[in-house]
């Protein structure tokens, strides 16, 4: 990194409260994903154990062997759903929002670079992203959050009723 590149913004450490992700909505579309995974992952077995792949696994092997790894892969999910609503929240507060980047980077956006926000779609699910003026500065606010009326009520009450965050949640 130059010498010539900005320095980061510093982290919000004002009074502000904390907006976590609601895991049942996170889970819900999860839970009707999961027959047709399974039923995926039944027909990829099927096809495997062919006698033209030189396996042969017999009903109850192949049925055993879907449901380990269909059931591994459902508690790696939830476990990594349940991982970010607990310790990935939202922070509103005087100075600004603070919360993650698309990467997962912590991310600190005081309310005088909050430029605009978006709703976009990711896998199906739904999030909030603040950009801010700065290249490469944006946070992705995973919605619905667990207590959204007092989330817009924060974003109002700190950022103002015409920021932009509060702009696009009134309006979409």
């Amino acid at each position: 990194m130059d010498a010539a590149a900005s320095p980061p913004a510093p982290v919000l450490r004002g009074p502000g409260r904390a907006f976590r992700a609601s895991l049942r909505l996170f889970l819900q579309p999860v839970a009707w994903l999961a027959p047709p995974a399974g039923a995926l992952l039944a027909a990829a077995l099927v096809a495997l154990s062919s006698p033209a792949a030189g396996v042969r696994l017999t009903a109850p092997e192949l049925f055993g062997l879907a449901a380990v790894v269909w059931l591994l892969s459902a508690l790696g999910v939830a476990m990594t759903l349940l991982l970010y609503t607990a310790f990935c929240p939202v922070r509103v507060g005087v100075d600004g929002l603070t919360g993650f980047s698309f990467w997962g980077l912590p991310l600190s956006l005081p309310w005088g670079e909050v430029t605009e926000a978006s709703r976009r779609r990711l896998f199906g699910f739904p999030y909030l992203i603040v950009a801010s003026g700065r290249r490469g500065r944006a946070l992705w606010i995973a919605l619905p959050l667990a207590d959204m009326a007092a989330f817009e009520a924060a974003l109002a009450e700190h950022g103002g009723p015409d920021n932009p965050v509060s702009v696009v949640l009134t309006t979409s």
